[in-house]
């Protein structure tokens, strides 16, 4: 399904952008703006959909606008193919890995169920899925115009 396709697209293009092994990820810790990794997700629902960066920072305003930059430069330049297959195989492998697990699932099968998606349809969308459509889902979903920034400061004592 179309759900399916672009929540996988979604999750390749988080993982470029701001995963462990992006360039973004290794410059912002070793530079310091970053403590631990980037969290990133992405939900798709039938009438919306959002993705989200989640990290710790002194300096947000810098670790944003980097971010920014990023996906600035993946729309302009393109995604490289080499990246694009490396990070499918390890989600695709990630997908593979939940069955091991009971609870697993049966929190994707139940949480696909009510979305009206077979579960099994990951596996052909990893498998299918090219780069002219993972750098359309960039350009559609990364749509600065409908960005939010929500910035939590601890309480000081």
């Amino acid at each position: 399904t179309d759900l399916v396709k672009r929540s996988v697209a979604a999750e390749i293009l988080l993982n470029v952008i701001a995963g462990e092994s992006s360039e973004l990820y290794e410059e912002l810790y070793n530079s310091g703006l970053i403590n631990r990794a980037i969290g990133t997700d992405y939900t798709c629902e039938e009438n919306y959909a959002h993705s989200s960066f989640s990290f710790e920072s002194n300096n947000v305003d810098e670790v944003v606008n980097k971010i920014k930059e990023k996906i600035e430069v993946l729309k302009q330049n393109g995604l490289d193919e080499n990246v694009l297959n490396r990070i499918k195989k390890m989600l695709y492998g990630e997908y593979v890995k939940l069955f091991n697990d009971a609870t697993s699932v049966a929190r994707v099968f139940v949480n696909d169920y009510f979305k009206g998606i077979n579960s099994f349809n990951y596996v052909d969308a990893y498998k299918t899925i090219d780069k002219a459509y993972i750098e359309e889902v960039l350009k559609e979903v990364f749509d600065f115009d409908n960005m939010v920034l929500s910035v939590v400061v601890p309480e000081k004592n």
